[in-house]
């Protein structure tokens, strides 16, 4: 055999090694470029998904910033209902996404989204013409649903023009009960379930607010709906725990709605004019029954 001539089988299992390299280099390849597409394609996802949520954003102009925020403090210097009236309709279309925040006290809200001005103006309105009051918020009504601005909250703005639409409509409170004189009247009430007398203690134009417990937030909610909830939650046996001694304010009162020793409900009255009214209810779950 001449040097340079090698063995079959060496010569076989060469071509072997040569193959199974030649498939791993393959494989490798393959693989680094599947990762590199993959790394790409997931970029131009996520780069379309960022492009979508720009497009979705409305565009603010400071020029239109400029004219809400002027538009915004001219509404809260007026003092003619039918002239606040005028200035929100004519501006409310374009103004519709804009936050405003004015730097002195006004007699309104100092920010906010711009159509939340329909509360305060309407309740400006109203204190002389509940009608005109109603219709504004009627027209709010049929705006473009828009996330209402309460501080630590932002709240459905279908919800809280709801519940003041309704506020307008409840009859002239009709029962005033003292804080001095609960324990013969509201608690009777309440260890009755007779909690339609929420209804005749509410002045009108006032709304309750529903939220958490342990928190100081919530939204405002139409008094049907929280009469409804406080008689859901309060099916079967229930006990009323009275507020302790001097456990509340002077012009608040609260009373722990429990059924099989579990607190249910909430309910906290405010005194307004020494008479009181429930000002909000605070419920484990913001299961709200339409």
């Amino acid at each position: 055999m001449q040097p340079n001539e090698e063995n079959p089988q060496k010569i076989r299992n060469k071509q072997i090694v040569f193959a199974t390299v030649s498939i791993l280099a393959i494989a490798i390849v393959g693989t680094i470029a599947y990762f590199a597409l993959s790394k790409i394609r997931s970029g131009q996802t996520t780069e379309a998904m960022t492009q979508e949520q720009f497009e979705g954003a409305p565009t603010i102009s400071s020029q239109l910033q400029s004219d809400c925020q002027q538009s915004a403090i001219k509404i809260a210097e007026m003092t003619n209902g039918d002239k606040m009236s005028a200035e929100f309709h004519a501006n409310v279309e374009n103004c519709k996404d804009v936050y405003f925040m004015i730097d002195h006290q006004t007699q309104f809200r100092r920010e906010g989204m711009y159509p939340d001005l329909a509360v305060d103006i309407a309740y400006y309105i109203a204190k002389s013409d509940k009608p005109k009051g109603l219709e504004l918020l009627n027209f709010a009504r049929g705006l473009k649903p828009w996330e209402f601005y309460l501080g630590p909250v932002t709240c459905d703005s279908q919800h809280v023009l709801d519940a003041y639409i309704e506020s307008y409509t409840l009859p002239e409170q009709s029962l005033c009960i003292k804080k001095s004189e609960y324990k013969t009247t509201l608690l009777k009430d309440l260890q009755s379930k007779n909690f339609d007398v929420f209804t005749k203690m509410l002045a009108n134009n006032k709304v309750v607010w529903m939220g958490l417990p342990d928190s100081d937030v919530g939204c405002p909610e139409k008094l049907s709906t929280v009469i409804q909830t406080v008689k859901r939650l309060s099916t079967g046996t229930i006990e009323i725990e009275e507020p302790a001694m001097g456990s509340n304010d002077a012009n608040q009162i609260n009373f722990v709605i429990k059924s099989a020793g579990q607190d249910k409900i909430t309910l906290i009255f405010t005194a307004e004019k020494e008479c009181l009214q429930l000002s909000s209810i605070l419920v484990p779950e913001l299961e709200v029954s339409e």
